[in-house]
């Protein structure tokens, strides 16, 4: 709406324009305007400075990922200790608790101590109720 407002009161036309030839001579124009600054030429022997650079580099590189190595190794390393000590933590509480139930489940404190070192025993000698009734058979 707006838009051919304008339209109708300034028409289609530009009414911007560049003189003609403005930007043929626009170059040159700016260049004489900047003041002249005097360079100077310094020489630099750049093969020494390489060589001294190069020099200390070469075994700071190797330095570097001898040591980044080393980090990872013992990052590694550190991560695996703690992974197995919580596996192992974790597996003690679990024997804790299961020691601390089978306690009071039984009746009687002698009894209860009784029928816990015998299944203690029997899982660490892996041995089933017919392993138990053959060795009582043959002794």
């Amino acid at each position: 709406m707006t838009e051919d407002i304008l339209k109708q009161k300034f028409g289609q036309q530009n009414h911007f324009q560049v003189p003609e030839g403005y930007f043929d001579k626009f170059m040159t124009d700016i260049m004489q305007q900047l003041p002249e600054e005097k360079t100077t030429a310094i020489e630099v022997n750049m093969s020494d400075t390489k060589s001294t650079k190069r020099a200390w580099i070469r075994p700071m590189r190797r330095l570097a990922i001898a040591a980044s190595f080393a980090a990872l190794l013992f990052g590694a390393a550190t991560y695996y200790t703690s992974m197995s000590g919580n596996q192992s933590h974790q597996a003690s509480s679990e024997m804790q608790t299961a020691k601390m139930e089978k306690a009071t489940d039984s009746k009687s404190a002698n009894a209860n101590n009784d029928e816990y070192y015998i299944d203690e025993m029997a899982d660490y000698a892996m041995l089933d109720n017919s392993d138990i009734y053959a060795y009582l058979i043959e002794n």
